[in-house]
């Protein structure tokens, strides 16, 4: 957190702008209304405290973020989430956001998968990539129906065999289904690729 002091509001922000080297759209502050003197009729200036706004910028992604947005020209912006330790969740937004939602989600799969390659695995965390409309969160709560689904027919048959998935939705099915005591194979070629799941009889 740093203090500014300047005539105005404008020219404050602009040398928060300038001493925090970040524009003012990641930029919160608050107005010091003990120091601040709007009013005076000798010399009116305005105090204010402002610091990085940790909701819209994030030291270790937001470069890279704002350069993929710049040399793609997609119309969106990123939020930042931290419910746990060393694992960073970012949101996506704005008008584009359905092109990281279509083909079952191709784009926000690869996305994800970029930045946990090139920022996640340096800087020891791990990137979770959603859109403002959950995708991702709707799509890990499928896979868990699929896994109830599975449980229920393996009680009468030896295994079950899903239909073709992703990358990203194996994985996260492969996990789920560990944890429940489950046994599980990726069967086929490919980006898409069906899973049979078993029970674990080691």
């Amino acid at each position: 957190m740093i203090e500014i002091e300047a005539k105005n509001i404008d020219l404050a922000i602009k040398k928060a702008e300038k001493a925090l080297g970040l524009n003012r759209k990641y930029i919160k502050y608050e107005i010091d209304t003990e120091k601040s003197s709007l009013f005076s009729q000798k010399e009116k200036k305005i105090v204010i405290k402002a610091f990085p706004n940790e909701e819209y910028y994030d030291k270790e992604l937001t470069p890279f973020l704002e350069e993929f947005k710049r040399r793609t020209y997609f119309r969106i912006m990123f939020k930042f989430e931290k419910k746990e330790e060393r694992i960073k969740d970012v949101i996506i937004k704005g008008k584009d956001v359905r092109w990281f939602e279509k083909n079952d989600g191709e784009l926000l799969i690869a996305f994800q998968y970029l930045l946990n390659k090139i920022i996640g695995e340096k800087i020891g965390a791990v990137i979770r990539v959603d859109t403002e409309n959950s995708f991702r969160k709707r799509k890990e709560a499928k896979i868990k129906e699929l896994i109830e689904k599975a449980e229920r027919e393996l009680k009468e048959n030896e295994d079950f065999l899903t239909d073709k998935l992703n990358p990203y939705d194996r994985k996260y099915l492969h996990i789920i289904a560990s944890e429940k005591g489950l046994a599980t194979e990726s069967i086929g070629e490919g980006y898409y690729k069906r899973v049979k799941i078993r029970k674990n009889v080691s």
